[in-house]
């Protein structure tokens, strides 16, 4: 039995090739269920990276070994309980595709109109007002 809070990682992929450091979710509940625990796997560690952007992902998984499937036990579902919260087409669906993600990240630009720029002595600071459009939410 492993901890999902413990085996869960986090983290914003920048085009720049700057990754920011992976980080734990506080809780899992929502995704492994109440007692937070998935069965079946030995030095389980689930990854989900999203573009820090657009929030494209990408998901893995590697363990040290997993439980044999028979007499009725299986191991849980690793990445599926995840794929369920992303929206359709949120995830890359190989290595291509995701570095694909990360280099248009680059050119991404946040729903609505520029409504302001300050400035600040340690970095200029943008401003966006979100006025949602038919498609805005389109991944």
């Amino acid at each position: 039995m492993t901890d999902a809070n413990d085996a869960l990682a986090f983290q914003l992929v920048r085009y720049n090739d700057k990754e920011e450091a992976p980080f734990a979710p506080e809780m899992t509940h929502q995704v492994y269920g109440e007692q937070e625990n998935v069965f079946g796997y030995r030095g389980l560690a689930i990854s989900l990276q999203m573009t820090a952007g657009s929030l494209r992902a990408k998901l893995g998984f590697d363990s040290e070994g997993s439980l044999p499937e028979g007499d009725g036990v299986k191991p849980d579902p690793v990445l599926e309980p995840l794929l369920e919260l992303l929206a359709d087409g949120q995830a890359a669906k190989n290595d291509a595709e995701w570095r694909e993600a990360v280099d248009k990240d680059k050119e991404f630009r946040p729903a609505g109109e520029k409504v302001k720029k300050e400035h600040s002595i340690r970095e200029p600071r943008i401003t966006f007002e979100w006025v949602p459009g038919p498609d805005a939410l389109a991944v």
